[in-house]
């Protein structure tokens, strides 16, 4: 179906609503990004693609079926990935519906964006969506029904995280950080290709692990290091490269933080009577 942006905020009502829509839109390949401050309340139904959404708390990868939320005074970011359209139906409410969204839980405050899981029902309503968008006639408050049962399907439809495949994913990505600790990894770029958010990743990440993945492998190197200098000879700059750290300055002062005293001292106190190459 071609592309359309219907206004119906001014229009009359024979039937009142609890929550009147303001406008409708469809856009079959959407290619252009959102960068505004928005006034209005609304959803975009993305159908197909996949895309990121940066909101105050983050940006975030998204992929179809989900939901994306915009709310009054929200500076908000959004679109497909470079090179790729995806399917959207918007719905508009006006700001003054926001207590009512939130009230009735179609607005959450603490998900701006979810996936959707079971589509069989939010379809159905995209379809009638789609032949009220054909029909000459406004019938108003048809828009306003469907458009409100539409805000509530994509609560019913929601899905829930994965605990078991997120762990499991949490699980691999702790493995390839035991293993590669001394090189620099990207977790989050690893994150994103597992399927995490950056605020999945963070969150699910310190529940399993304790404490954030640079400290973790930093800790992990200093471990590493600790063995190195009570085994070996090495310089002390020698050290700290071959167990991931940048330069001995910035080695020696995480060290000290760990183990409360410098290498060198670490060193002598682990190893009486033996010399040190400096």
């Amino acid at each position: 179906m071609d592309d359309f942006a219907i206004p119906l905020v001014l229009h009359a009502r024979r039937l009142p609503s609890p929550c009147p829509v303001a406008h409708v839109g469809h856009i079959a390949a959407k290619t252009e990004w959102i960068d505004r401050i928005f006034k209005g309340v609304n959803f975009s139904i993305i159908l197909s693609g996949h895309g990121s959404f940066r909101h105050p708390g983050g940006t975030e990868r998204v992929q179809a079926p989900c939901v994306l939320t915009q709310w009054p005074g929200a500076r908000l970011t959004y679109g497909p990935s470079p090179g790729t359209t995806w399917h959207e139906i918007y719905v508009c409410f006006e700001p003054a519906r926001l207590p009512y969204l939130r009230a009735h839980g179609l607005m959450p405050v603490d998900s701006p964006w979810w996936p959707l899981a079971e589509m069989v029902w939010v379809n159905r309503l995209v379809d009638e969506v789609l032949l009220l968008a054909r029909s000459e006639q406004r019938q108003v408050e048809r828009w306003d029904s469907v458009c409100l049962r539409l805000a509530q399907e994509l609560q019913l439809a929601r899905r829930g995280p994965d605990l078991s495949v997120s762990r499991a994913a949490i699980h691999r990505l702790r493995c390839l950080v035991e293993a590669r600790y001394r090189e620099e990894i990207d977790v989050y770029a690893l994150a994103d290709q597992a399927g995490l958010s950056a605020s999945q990743f963070r969150r699910l990440w310190l529940k399993e692990v304790g404490m954030p993945p640079h400290r973790y492998m930093t800790r992990l190197r200093l471990e590493s290091a600790s063995l190195h200098l009570v085994e070996s000879d090495d310089p002390i700059g020698v050290v700290a490269t071959a167990n991931g750290f940048p330069d001995q300055l910035y080695f020696t002062r995480c060290f000290r933080k760990r183990f409360q005293v410098n290498p060198s001292e670490y060193r002598a106190r682990n190893r009486p009577g033996r010399s040190e190459a400096v």
